[in-house]
């Protein structure tokens, strides 16, 4: 039953912007609010693969006004897209507004769906990025745990979503300076996402930042070394140079040369 909703709303949300793209549809002409809905969400998504984040937000916006203008607040196209910019807005830093849209979107898929359903995932997980971000610990833990129960009922123990939920709560365990639990979560997501993926993929790449990271504020900085170093390969073939990441990771590559005293090494990354 949860995968069958999950690919109902894929397939609804897919319909609706191919409709958006074709100028007739059985002999019917396209509406000027769907149009805006199609051409917002793609250039949104284009901007959103280069890098280009606070340009990608405002598509974003305006794809989701023209949803809601189109088909209604509480159509299946339009909570797709409140689900998509929430974790839009937690790219760019706007906590509030991205806590807003899940809270939103939490309700409708609670709603749609029942409590347990796949598609209350998301929001969860995107709940528990934002309390970890404002140092809400026990919060953030208490919507990961629900996030990752329900992912691993409906998509397996195996699933790439379930490693993004491992990463997030290893993030929030770095927090409380639980670093041997952290350590497990995030290897576990690596295992997923190289299994997955392949070892040299951009999935496994980010949790390999996540695990520099971990090694580094653990002061196991020649394993911090190593992740971050593939990790700066793998974004550098596989993203835009101005793309944020990359500078996250030179900035930590950075602080690992400080603190072995590779003073010129360092002095490259900045």
């Amino acid at each position: 039953m949860p995968r069958k909703y999950e690919f109902v709303l894929t397939l609804s949300v897919m319909l609706g912007l191919l409709l958006s793209c074709c100028g007739w549809v059985l002999g019917a002409p396209q509406d000027e609010k769907a149009e805006q809905f199609g051409t917002s969400y793609h250039a949104w998504k284009k901007l959103e693969a280069e890098g280009q984040l606070t340009k990608a937000h405002a598509e974003a916006t305006k794809s989701l006004k023209a949803a809601e203008e189109r088909y209604g607040a509480d159509h299946a196209h339009t909570a797709r897209i409140v689900n998509e910019l929430s974790s839009l807005c937690c790219e760019v830093g706007l906590y509030d507004e991205a806590e807003q849209l899940a809270t939103r979107y939490l309700k409708w898929a609670e709603d749609k769906f029942g409590d347990d359903d796949v598609a209350v995932a998301q929001p969860l997980y995107v709940l528990g990025r934002i309390c970890e971000i404002r140092r809400q610990l026990d919060e953030s833990e208490e919507y990961l745990k629900r996030s990752l129960k329900i992912y691993e009922a409906s998509k397996g123990p195996d699933d790439p979503e379930v490693a993004k939920v491992l990463s997030q709560q290893a993030r929030l365990y770095l927090q409380f300076r639980r670093y041997a639990k952290a350590e497990k979560l995030a290897l576990r997501a690596l295992k997923i996402q190289q299994d997955k993926y392949g070892k040299d993929s951009l999935e496994a790449a980010l949790v390999m930042l996540d695990l520099g990271q971990l090694y580094r504020f653990s002061n196991q900085f020649r394993k911090s070394k190593s992740y971050l170093d593939h990790c700066r390969k793998v974004f550098k073939e596989k993203l835009n140079p101005e793309h944020p990441l990359m500078g996250y990771v030179l900035l930590h590559s950075g602080g690992i040369d400080l603190e072995l005293a590779r003073y010129d090494q360092a002095i490259k990354h900045y």
